[in-house]
């Protein structure tokens, strides 16, 4: 392999690098503040009675998919 095919070489390989740190960079997801993106939400919906409303009935229809065992019913002895 000549030195000019090594150098085309490693000159691609070198911008196909720097694409993908770009690609990397942009999917961080931590704000430029520097805060985890979950501080940055936390305590969003605090008084929203909406909100509220959503997990009251979330819970209920959570609760309505629990299934309780069916009782057996016991043989009368005689």
């Amino acid at each position: 392999m000549t030195k000019a095919t090594m150098e085309q070489k490693l000159a691609a390989l070198e911008r196909e690098v720097a694409e993908l740190r770009a690609i990397v960079e942009s999917m961080k997801t931590q704000p430029k503040d520097g805060k985890a993106w979950v501080d940055s939400i936390f305590g969003k919906y605090k008084d929203d009675e909406s909100h509220a409303e959503a997990v009251r009935l979330g819970l209920e229809y959570r609760k309505s998919l629990d299934r309780k065992p069916a009782k057996r019913k016991r043989k009368a002895r005689t």
